[in-house]
């Protein structure tokens, strides 16, 4: 009698299966990935009332209380662009007065277009400006300067 063969015994996983687990992983790597440009196509965000936005930015401006504040107004293309130039005291927070202008924006459906930081060559000086757009173009510009020394 021939002695019987026993099963060959793959490993814990099969070729197949690592394959499937790879597959399934790419993909939703790549719907994780393509979900907001996807997202774009099919639902339209709708642009936030200016007048509200502005109201919003202004009463957290003042609740700030900037050691002094200037405001003006460029063009630019079609739209006016209001600049406020907000001095904060030493003992204000740059942090908090970003953060606070943030949420007020985006409670009023506003988005936060961009945000530089930077300071002077000697350091002297620190300033955040903050883009506040509306949805489809840029309606204000915040500058939040700090003397640090």
């Amino acid at each position: 009698m021939s002695r019987r063969k026993e099963p060959h015994r793959r490993g814990p996983l099969s070729l197949k299966s690592i394959l499937i687990i790879i597959l399934v992983f790419t993909v939703t790597v790549v719907a994780y990935a393509m979900r907001q440009p996807v997202r774009g196509i099919f639902v339209r965000d709708e642009r936030a009332d200016a007048a509200v936005l502005n109201a919003a930015i202004d009463s957290v401006c003042a609740a700030i209380e900037p050691a002094k504040s200037s405001t003006s107004t460029l063009v630019l293309g079609e739209h006016d662009v209001t600049c406020d130039l907000l001095e904060l005291s030493r003992e204000a927070s740059v942090f908090r007065a970003n953060h606070e202008i943030t949420r007020a924006v985006e409670k009023a459906g506003g988005r936060i277009a961009y945000g530089l930081d930077s300071s002077d060559e000697k350091r002297r000086w620190r300033t955040v400006t903050l883009g506040i757009s509306d949805g489809d173009s840029l309606i204000r510009e915040v500058r939040l300067k700090k003397r640090m020394r």
